[in-house]
Order: structure tokens, then C-alpha cells, then sequence
């Protein structure tokens, strides 16, 4: 079942790719990621990725997916922190080649 999905969940995404990219391009709305709704698109995406990695794996490779759909997840749910909590008004550190 979760096979014949897969199909459908890649469509979707690749559908819901090219909105977000031509938001970031051409700007729909807000230029970026600036108003919530695009954050949770553009972090939607990558777990929509993982789920996606999950569903179509073949059934002799499904341990090998399945880890890279747990990466995948794994990298979601730093982005949605990232972009959701942690605020920086300015640089959050400074590098010693930002004075050159």
C-alpha cells in the first residue's frame, strides 16, 4: 500500500518544489522566507522528503532508505528549530576572515 504512494507523495512534492522555488526566484508575496507560511513550507518539503524516502523504497533496499529517510528527518527537525526559534538579530558569532 504505503508502494502505491509513493508516486503521488513524489508528484506532490515536486509540485510543492516548484511553487516554493518560484517564490524564492521571482518572489510570490514576501521576498524569502520572511512570513511564517513559507517557513513551513519550506520545512514541510524536507519532511514530506523523508516521508517520501520512506514510502518508495524498494522492498530490498528498505533498511538502506529508511536511514536515509531518518537523516533526512533528522536535518527537518534542525531546520524547523533553526528557522522557528533561534532569533539573530545580528551575526550570532564572529569569524576571524569576516575582517578581511
Amino acid at each position: 500500500m504505503a508502494f502505491r504512494l509513493a508516486p503521488v507523495a513524489r508528484v506532490l512534492m515536486l509540485a510543492w518544489l516548484a511553487v516554493l522555488a518560484v517564490h524564492l526566484t521571482v518572489g510570490i508575496g514576501e521576498r524569502g522566507l520572511a512570513h511564517p507560511a513559507w517557513k513551513l513550507a519550506y520545512n514541510g518539503l524536507i519532511f514530506t522528503a523523508a516521508v517520501v524516502c520512506a514510502l518508495g523504497a524498494p522492498r530490498g533496499e528498505r533498511r538502506a532508505w529508511s536511514l536515509v529517510a531518518v537523516g533526512i528527518a533528522a536535518w527537518a527537525v534542525g531546520n524547523t528549530y533553526w528557522t522557528t526559534l533561534v532569533k539573530f538579530d545580528e551575526q550570532p558569532f564572529k569569524a576571524k576572515l569576516d575582517k578581511i
